[in-house]
């Protein structure tokens, strides 16, 4: 039970990674730049999940790393992906102000409008 517990958790943190590569090959695709939420959340899930995978390939196969060094070392994979969130969230966004809105004569945009919702009902 515990096995098939641990192969769920392992898959879970590949498909993790393996969405932050998909979202990394992307990126223009999507329309997605560095600054954009979706891509920090998915960064910090990626650099998490990558570092665990490791971290549980050391742990489970080679037993290179002892439990103490283990618990750590995956707390400070979950610290730096808070810390990747935390950079995303808290940075302040360039936003540019508007001066004035562009002029727009909505009666005709409102007549057009109309115009188009009639036709769609007469149908």
């Amino acid at each position: 039970m515990l096995e098939s517990i641990l192969l769920m958790e392992r898959s879970a943190r590949m498909l993790q990674v393996c969405l932050l590569i998909v979202l990394i090959l992307l990126m223009s695709r999507l329309g997605l730049t560095w600054q954009h939420y979706a891509l920090g959340i998915a960064a910090g899930f990626g650099i998490y999940s990558a570092l665990d995978l490791a971290l549980l390939q050391f742990r489970a196969h080679l037993h290179s790393v002892a439990y103490a060094t283990f618990a750590l070392l995956g707390s400070a994979a979950y610290n730096l992906a808070v810390i990747t969130w935390a950079v995303y969230f808290l940075k302040p966004r360039d936003e540019k102000s508007v001066d004035s809105l562009p002029s727009t004569d909505l009666a005709n945009w409102n007549d057009a409008l109309t115009e188009q919702v009639d036709k769609w009902y007469q149908r």
